[in-house]
Protein backbone atom coordinates (compact mmCIF):
# COMPACT_ATOMS: atom_id res chain seq x y z
CA UNK A 1 0.00 0.00 0.00
CA UNK A 2 1.32 3.42 -0.89
CA UNK A 3 2.04 5.58 1.87
CA UNK A 4 0.78 9.62 1.61
CA UNK A 5 2.31 12.25 -0.50
CA UNK A 6 3.80 15.51 1.66
CA UNK A 7 3.19 18.25 -0.65
CA UNK A 8 4.68 22.05 -0.21
CA UNK A 9 3.46 24.64 -1.70
CA UNK A 10 4.84 28.08 -1.27
CA UNK A 11 2.87 31.48 -1.65
CA UNK A 12 4.88 34.44 -2.45
CA UNK A 13 2.67 35.64 -5.34
CA UNK A 14 -0.50 35.58 -3.74
CA UNK A 15 -2.28 36.49 -7.43
CA UNK A 16 -0.62 33.04 -8.35
CA UNK A 17 -2.56 31.04 -6.22
CA UNK A 18 -5.90 29.72 -7.89
CA UNK A 19 -3.18 29.02 -10.58
CA UNK A 20 -1.42 26.75 -8.42
CA UNK A 21 -4.75 25.56 -6.53
CA UNK A 22 -6.33 24.04 -10.13
CA UNK A 23 -2.44 22.00 -10.17
CA UNK A 24 -2.92 21.02 -6.73
CA UNK A 25 -6.62 19.77 -6.83
CA UNK A 26 -5.19 17.35 -9.78
CA UNK A 27 -3.28 15.42 -6.61
CA UNK A 28 -6.67 14.76 -5.07
CA UNK A 29 -7.02 11.17 -6.16
CA UNK A 30 -4.22 9.97 -3.83
CA UNK A 31 -4.05 10.76 -0.39
CA UNK A 32 -1.54 13.83 0.58
CA UNK A 33 -0.78 16.08 3.65
CA UNK A 34 -0.96 19.47 1.76
CA UNK A 35 1.71 22.03 4.23
CA UNK A 36 1.26 25.92 2.64
CA UNK A 37 3.47 28.66 3.28
CA UNK A 38 3.06 31.93 3.28
CA UNK A 39 5.01 35.54 3.85
CA UNK A 40 2.15 37.40 4.67
CA UNK A 41 -1.24 36.66 6.05
CA UNK A 42 -3.54 35.98 3.03
CA UNK A 43 -7.41 35.25 5.04
CA UNK A 44 -8.71 35.18 1.41
CA UNK A 45 -6.48 32.66 0.62
CA UNK A 46 -6.19 30.86 3.71
CA UNK A 47 -9.89 30.20 3.86
CA UNK A 48 -10.12 28.52 0.58
CA UNK A 49 -7.42 26.14 1.43
CA UNK A 50 -9.31 25.28 4.15
CA UNK A 51 -12.19 24.46 2.04
CA UNK A 52 -11.07 23.28 -0.87
CA UNK A 53 -8.45 20.81 1.20
CA UNK A 54 -8.75 17.98 3.93
CA UNK A 55 -6.79 19.62 7.07
CA UNK A 56 -4.19 21.71 5.34
CA UNK A 57 -1.36 22.75 7.29
CA UNK A 58 -1.14 26.49 6.75
CA UNK A 59 1.72 28.73 8.41
CA UNK A 60 3.26 32.17 7.66
CA UNK A 61 6.81 31.97 7.79
CA UNK A 62 9.52 34.78 7.46
CA UNK A 63 10.26 36.16 4.47
CA UNK A 64 13.84 34.38 4.03
CA UNK A 65 15.36 32.25 1.68
CA UNK A 66 12.61 32.25 -0.95
CA UNK A 67 10.82 29.14 -1.19
CA UNK A 68 13.58 27.32 -0.35
CA UNK A 69 13.78 28.32 3.49
CA UNK A 70 10.51 27.38 3.95
CA UNK A 71 10.70 23.77 2.08
CA UNK A 72 13.40 22.90 4.66
CA UNK A 73 11.18 23.93 7.53
CA UNK A 74 8.46 21.85 6.66
CA UNK A 75 10.48 18.83 5.82
CA UNK A 76 12.23 19.33 9.29
CA UNK A 77 8.65 19.56 11.17
CA UNK A 78 7.56 16.19 9.36
CA UNK A 79 8.51 12.17 9.75
CA UNK A 80 9.69 11.79 6.09
CA UNK A 81 9.42 7.81 6.90
CA UNK A 82 5.58 8.31 6.80
CA UNK A 83 5.48 9.25 3.06
CA UNK A 84 5.91 7.91 -0.17
CA UNK A 85 6.60 10.88 -2.13
CA UNK A 86 7.46 14.73 -1.97
CA UNK A 87 5.87 17.28 -4.21
CA UNK A 88 6.96 21.00 -4.14
CA UNK A 89 5.65 24.03 -5.97
CA UNK A 90 5.80 27.54 -5.23
CA UNK A 91 4.52 30.70 -6.99
CA UNK A 92 6.62 31.60 -9.39
CA UNK A 93 6.97 34.92 -11.17
CA UNK A 94 6.38 35.87 -14.86
CA UNK A 95 9.50 35.87 -16.31
CA UNK A 96 10.83 38.76 -18.69
CA UNK A 97 10.39 37.93 -22.58
CA UNK A 98 12.89 36.30 -24.39
CA UNK A 99 14.34 34.63 -21.06
CA UNK A 100 16.33 31.70 -21.48
CA UNK A 101 17.52 28.35 -20.01
CA UNK A 102 20.30 27.13 -21.92
CA UNK A 103 17.97 27.16 -25.32
CA UNK A 104 14.56 26.75 -23.81
CA UNK A 105 12.76 30.33 -24.02
CA UNK A 106 11.07 30.24 -20.47
CA UNK A 107 10.00 33.90 -20.71
CA UNK A 108 6.48 35.22 -19.94
CA UNK A 109 4.82 32.47 -18.20
CA UNK A 110 7.00 29.56 -19.46
CA UNK A 111 8.75 28.93 -16.96
CA UNK A 112 5.94 28.11 -14.06
CA UNK A 113 4.10 26.37 -16.94
CA UNK A 114 6.85 24.08 -17.78
CA UNK A 115 7.39 23.71 -14.02
CA UNK A 116 3.81 22.99 -13.00
CA UNK A 117 3.64 20.55 -16.21
CA UNK A 118 3.80 17.81 -13.51
CA UNK A 119 0.41 18.53 -12.33
CA UNK A 120 -1.61 19.73 -15.37
CA UNK A 121 -3.96 16.79 -15.61
CA UNK A 122 -4.45 14.09 -12.55
CA UNK A 123 -3.79 11.43 -15.33
CA UNK A 124 -0.18 13.30 -15.42
CA UNK A 125 0.46 13.26 -12.39
CA UNK A 126 -0.78 9.64 -12.10
CA UNK A 127 1.53 8.96 -15.08
CA UNK A 128 4.35 10.40 -12.50
CA UNK A 129 3.27 8.33 -9.63
CA UNK A 130 2.95 5.00 -11.58
CA UNK A 131 6.59 5.74 -13.07
CA UNK A 132 7.83 6.14 -9.41
CA UNK A 133 6.12 2.72 -8.50
CA UNK A 134 7.73 0.63 -11.54
CA UNK A 135 11.01 2.46 -12.55
CA UNK A 136 13.50 1.87 -9.26
CA UNK A 137 15.67 4.04 -10.59
CA UNK A 138 13.66 7.22 -10.68
CA UNK A 139 14.12 9.71 -8.02
CA UNK A 140 12.76 13.05 -8.89
CA UNK A 141 10.44 14.00 -11.79
CA UNK A 142 10.06 17.36 -13.35
CA UNK A 143 9.94 18.69 -17.06
CA UNK A 144 12.64 18.11 -19.68
CA UNK A 145 13.21 21.52 -20.49
CA UNK A 146 14.34 22.55 -16.77
CA UNK A 147 16.38 19.41 -16.12
CA UNK A 148 19.58 20.57 -16.41
CA UNK A 149 22.92 18.75 -16.52
CA UNK A 150 25.18 22.20 -17.88
CA UNK A 151 25.80 24.84 -15.12
CA UNK A 152 26.13 28.38 -16.38
CA UNK A 153 26.80 29.62 -12.34
CA UNK A 154 29.97 27.80 -11.33
CA UNK A 155 29.95 29.86 -7.85
CA UNK A 156 26.29 27.91 -7.43
CA UNK A 157 28.06 24.77 -8.29
CA UNK A 158 31.08 25.32 -6.01
CA UNK A 159 28.76 26.28 -3.07
CA UNK A 160 26.95 22.81 -3.75
CA UNK A 161 29.90 20.90 -3.65
CA UNK A 162 30.50 22.22 -0.41
CA UNK A 163 26.98 21.74 0.81
CA UNK A 164 27.32 18.34 0.00
CA UNK A 165 30.39 17.35 2.12
CA UNK A 166 28.08 18.19 5.10
CA UNK A 167 26.77 15.08 4.39
CA UNK A 168 27.13 11.34 5.09
CA UNK A 169 26.87 10.61 1.24
CA UNK A 170 30.06 8.78 -0.16
CA UNK A 171 29.42 9.17 -3.76
CA UNK A 172 30.39 11.73 -5.67
CA UNK A 173 28.82 15.47 -6.53
CA UNK A 174 26.72 14.99 -9.76
CA UNK A 175 25.83 18.51 -10.93
CA UNK A 176 22.40 17.61 -12.72
CA UNK A 177 19.41 19.91 -11.01
CA UNK A 178 15.71 21.20 -11.67
CA UNK A 179 16.43 24.81 -12.54
CA UNK A 180 12.98 26.62 -10.65
CA UNK A 181 13.05 23.82 -7.34
CA UNK A 182 9.40 22.80 -8.64
CA UNK A 183 9.61 18.27 -9.29
CA UNK A 184 8.10 15.22 -7.17
CA UNK A 185 10.88 13.48 -5.67
CA UNK A 186 11.19 9.85 -3.23
CA UNK A 187 10.67 10.95 -0.13
CA UNK A 188 13.42 9.11 1.51
CA UNK A 189 16.16 10.96 -0.61
CA UNK A 190 15.02 14.33 1.12
CA UNK A 191 15.42 12.81 4.73
CA UNK A 192 19.22 13.71 5.01
CA UNK A 193 17.55 17.28 5.19
CA UNK A 194 16.15 16.72 8.25
CA UNK A 195 18.87 17.36 9.96
CA UNK A 196 20.35 19.68 7.94
CA UNK A 197 21.23 23.17 9.63
CA UNK A 198 20.54 25.22 6.84
CA UNK A 199 21.75 29.29 7.06
CA UNK A 200 20.14 30.74 3.77
CA UNK A 201 21.62 34.00 4.27
CA UNK A 202 23.51 34.83 7.20
CA UNK A 203 22.89 38.69 6.28
CA UNK A 204 19.20 39.22 5.81
CA UNK A 205 19.90 42.52 3.98
CA UNK A 206 21.85 40.49 1.81
CA UNK A 207 20.30 39.61 -1.21
CA UNK A 208 23.01 38.67 -3.49
CA UNK A 209 24.07 36.15 -0.58
CA UNK A 210 20.76 34.84 0.03
CA UNK A 211 19.68 33.99 -3.89
CA UNK A 212 23.51 32.87 -4.50
CA UNK A 213 22.36 29.68 -1.13
CA UNK A 214 19.19 29.37 -2.62
CA UNK A 215 21.01 28.24 -5.94
CA UNK A 216 23.28 26.52 -4.10
CA UNK A 217 20.44 24.26 -2.34
CA UNK A 218 18.77 24.10 -5.95
CA UNK A 219 22.00 22.27 -7.00
CA UNK A 220 21.68 20.38 -3.90
CA UNK A 221 18.33 18.96 -4.29
CA UNK A 222 19.45 17.45 -7.12
CA UNK A 223 23.09 16.55 -6.19
CA UNK A 224 20.93 14.55 -3.75
CA UNK A 225 19.16 11.86 -5.70
CA UNK A 226 22.34 11.31 -7.79
CA UNK A 227 24.63 10.65 -4.79
CA UNK A 228 21.51 7.60 -3.55
CA UNK A 229 21.43 6.63 -6.89
CA UNK A 230 18.58 7.58 -8.34
CA UNK A 231 17.65 9.77 -12.19
CA UNK A 232 16.19 12.63 -12.50
CA UNK A 233 14.12 11.90 -15.24
CA UNK A 234 10.80 13.68 -17.24
CA UNK A 235 8.46 10.61 -17.62
CA UNK A 236 5.39 12.26 -18.04
CA UNK A 237 5.78 14.62 -21.41
CA UNK A 238 4.82 12.84 -24.27
CA UNK A 239 7.51 14.24 -26.65
CA UNK A 240 9.91 15.64 -24.11
CA UNK A 241 11.84 16.97 -26.63
CA UNK A 242 15.57 16.37 -25.17
CA UNK A 243 19.33 15.56 -26.66
CA UNK A 244 21.11 16.73 -29.42
CA UNK A 245 18.87 16.70 -32.46
CA UNK A 246 16.23 19.05 -30.29
CA UNK A 247 19.36 21.10 -28.97
CA UNK A 248 20.77 21.95 -32.80
CA UNK A 249 17.07 22.46 -33.56
CA UNK A 250 16.41 25.03 -30.87
CA UNK A 251 19.93 26.58 -31.53
CA UNK A 252 18.70 27.39 -35.27
CA UNK A 253 15.10 28.34 -34.25
CA UNK A 254 17.11 30.92 -32.71
CA UNK A 255 19.05 31.83 -35.06
CA UNK A 256 16.39 32.68 -37.42
CA UNK A 257 13.90 34.12 -34.92
CA UNK A 258 14.64 35.25 -31.19
CA UNK A 259 12.83 37.94 -29.11
CA UNK A 260 14.53 39.69 -25.82
CA UNK A 261 14.31 42.28 -23.05
CA UNK A 262 17.31 43.28 -21.92
CA UNK A 263 18.09 45.08 -18.20
CA UNK A 264 17.10 48.66 -19.34
CA UNK A 265 13.68 47.44 -20.29
CA UNK A 266 14.48 47.50 -24.41
CA UNK A 267 12.69 45.09 -26.52
CA UNK A 268 14.52 43.43 -29.40
CA UNK A 269 13.54 40.78 -32.08
CA UNK A 270 16.20 39.69 -34.31
CA UNK A 271 16.11 37.79 -37.09
CA UNK A 272 19.24 35.87 -38.46
CA UNK A 273 20.49 38.06 -35.47
CA UNK A 274 19.93 41.09 -37.19
CA UNK A 275 17.83 43.65 -35.23
CA UNK A 276 14.49 44.73 -37.31
CA UNK A 277 12.44 45.90 -33.78
CA UNK A 278 13.77 48.09 -30.98
CA UNK A 279 11.09 48.86 -28.50
CA UNK A 280 11.44 50.06 -24.62
CA UNK A 281 8.94 48.89 -22.99
CA UNK A 282 9.89 50.60 -19.29
CA UNK A 283 11.58 53.03 -17.79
Amino acid sequence: IMKPILVHCHIFYPELWPELKKHLLNICPYEFDLFVTMVENHSEIASDILETFSKPHIEIVENKGYDVAPFIHVLQSVHLDDYSLVVKIHTKRDMPIGSLIGTIDVGGNRWRKYALSFLKTSKTFDKCVKAFEHKQALGMVSNARLILTKDTNPLSASRATSLMKRFKIAKAFRNTFVAGTMFVVRASIMKPLQDFDVNISDDPDDTHQEMGMTHAMERLFGAMVWAQGYEIDDVFSVFPMTGWFWDCLRKISMFLFREKVDKDGRYTIRIFRIPVFRRTIKK
